[in-house]
């Protein structure tokens, strides 16, 4: 498999892990030691923990909304366009967000790869809740 194509794979695990709560797809592209970079959040560590990352997330949104694309990748890095629309249904006081306001993410990834496997993802983002 060339990078592109473990990237597309991991972007279509990922969407159903976030939309329907099967993780699947996701633990078996996904190394199980994989390290995902959200800055400035603390670095999750494990598929175990991203998994549970995504079912805690699961819980606080609704009328959720993304957009992966694929933009570039040589030998084992590639970068992915990432855009997200949620409405939460609880308090985000970290970032200052009331429960039932729409919350948009722009995010760049960048995937390492090895192995046929992601095992390790930096995410720059930004958001915005109008």
């Amino acid at each position: 498999m060339d990078i592109r194509e473990i990237a597309e794979k991991w972007m279509q695990a990922d969407e159903i892990a976030f939309q329907y709560g099967d993780f699947h797809g996701l633990e078996e592209i996904e190394s199980p030691d994989i390290i995902f970079h959200m800055l400035p959040a603390p670095d999750i560590v494990g598929f175990e923990a991203h998994k549970q990352y995504i079912v805690n997330g699961r819980k606080s949104i609704t009328d959720l909304k993304q957009e992966m694309e694929y933009l570039t990748g040589d030998g084992n890095v590639c970068a992915l366009s990432f855009k997200e629309q949620v409405t939460l249904n609880v308090d985000n006081p970290r970032n200052q967000i009331s429960a039932g306001s729409p919350f948009h993410v722009n995010a760049l990834f960048v995937l390492r790869c090895q192995n046929e496997k992601v095992v390790e993802i930096w995410m720059n983002h930004s958001f915005s809740t109008n």
